[in-house]
């Protein structure tokens, strides 16, 4: 067996995993204890093994062997019971915890640890054991035998203290937000989803998306970006899991990026209202691979991820987050040429028009340089596939963002715009669009001549 599946099989967080885990530590403290005795009793020291005594029932009670074994089990049980209510009371304080640290949500994710109940199971047959030995003891119901069980106990007893230690390992290990959000991701499947778009009228709580929305929220107000961030690539990482499983056709597929598109971008809306731009560069990739694998697999689905990379670019650049204005940009560019591939359109040009001229009118060249770089690049595949009114759209586009630039003097956005109608012309001309070519190549001496003229102002 390979050591990444051995790995997974002791710390993956289903009930097989775990079970299988205990199951070896069992084994191996058992191993462990069997070679212990037998070196004793190689040694010829009496340890009364399973009935093996050289004393019987009767000679062992009367030098008070029952009543000190009945002591040491009665205070076994005890401290089992002492042991296991402090871990359920510690274990409920850190569920309360992570409650308030996170969502309420979470609880589930403790309710569902197997790692709780698998050691209440183990204390509780350990503890009604105890007891029910020491209730028989020296009743020689089990003959010879009763000192083997006796042991039983004391092992027992043995192994359910050392479970503490991989259940505590284990619930500090939850307390952590990224194992949290990997674990509430497995919840987002496709049946889930669409049972909660179904049943959204009802008071429920079965959005599985909207738990690590309330784990990176409350990140966000904690400025703790490495939640958020892991919280997001969890979420668009969930969407591409149902895509490569199910795939995305058809109206459920276009529901589900939807539903997944809309909580990613709300959460993007609400960082920018934070000022914080790490968060909303985040959001942005986070959209942009919903927005792409969507592109592949459902065209149509794509548009609500174009729509909230364009509000989220649009309000960026108007808080001049320059970085992330720069990046949603080129997603809306990535995204909107993958769905001209697959025969679809967005609102993609119109954001990108409404970014670069604002980039323009605050002086943000690198912004407004990004905008026609991705109009460039959307308008090449539109004039592949002979999409003649998108491609005028995408020269108007251009050519007003190149004209604010001059307008407000910046220095690489201006010859970028001539540069990319002129590139459009040339792509129309091969693919003998001329109305296209001559309408391209009208814009760029346009522009040209505005250089000229806000140039000569200057002189």
């Amino acid at each position: 067996m390979e050591p990444k599946r051995i790995k997974d099989n002791f710390e993956g967080p289903s009930w097989s995993n775990r079970i299988f885990f205990y199951f070896c530590l069992f084994s191996s403290i058992l191993i462990i204890l069997m070679i212990i005795l037998c070196f004793f009793a190689v040694l010829n020291i009496d340890l009364a093994l399973f009935g093996t005594s050289q004393y019987t029932a009767e000679e062992l009670h009367n030098i008070g062997f029952y009543d000190n074994e009945r002591y040491l089990l009665s205070a076994l049980v005890q401290s089992l019971a002492a042991t296991i209510a402090l871990v359920i009371t510690l274990s409920l304080v850190a569920v309360q915890l992570a409650a308030q640290s996170y969502s309420a949500r979470v609880i589930d994710v403790y309710k569902r640890n197997p790692d709780m109940w698998i050691l209440l199971c183990i204390y509780i047959i350990t503890i009604f054991y105890g007891l029910g030995l020491t209730k028989i003891i020296g009743l020689d119901i089990l003959g010879n035998y009763m000192e083997g069980a006796i042991l039983v106990a004391y092992f027992m007893g043995f192994f359910a203290f050392v479970c503490l230690v991989p259940y505590m390992l284990k619930t500090l290990d939850l307390l952590k937000p990224s194992t949290v959000i990997t674990l509430l991701t497995k919840e987002i499947t496709k049946e889930k989803v669409l049972e909660h778009i179904q049943n959204d009228d009802d008071i429920d709580e079965t959005d599985p998306v909207q738990p690590i929305i309330d784990i990176i929220n409350g990140a966000l107000e904690r400025n703790d970006y490495e939640t958020v961030r892991n919280g997001l690539k969890g979420i668009s990482g969930s969407l591409i899991n149902i895509s490569d499983k199910n795939n995305l056709n058809g109206d459920d597929g276009t529901k589900i990026v939807d539903h997944v598109a809309s909580h990613i971008g709300r959460f993007g809306m609400h960082a920018i209202d934070r000022q914080n731009e790490n968060a909303t560069f985040s959001t942005i990739i986070s959209l942009e691979q919903v927005g792409k694998e969507a592109a592949e697999k459902n065209p149509s689905a794509s548009r609500r991820s174009v729509d909230m990379l364009g509000f989220i670019g649009t309000k960026a650049t108007e808080k001049r987050f320059e970085v992330a204005s720069e990046r949603a940009a080129k997603a809306l560019g990535n995204v909107e040429t993958r769905m001209i591939v697959k025969n679809e359109e967005s609102w993609a040009v119109s954001f990108l028009r409404e970014m670069g001229v604002e980039a323009a009118k605050q002086n943000i060249d690198n912004v407004s340089w990004e905008t026609v770089i991705s109009l460039k690049k959307i308008g090449l595949e539109a004039i592949q596939q002979n999409a003649k009114g998108m491609v005028n759209t995408i020269l108007d586009a251009i050519f007003d963002i190149g004209k604010e630039a001059i307008e407000n003097q910046l220095f690489i956005t201006p010859p970028t715009s001539k540069t990319a109608l002129e590139s459009l012309a040339e792509k129309a001309n091969k693919q003998e669009l001329y109305d296209i070519e001559k309408y391209a190549l009208n814009k760029a001496n346009n522009l040209e001549n505005e250089l000229l003229d806000i140039n000569k102002g200057y002189c």
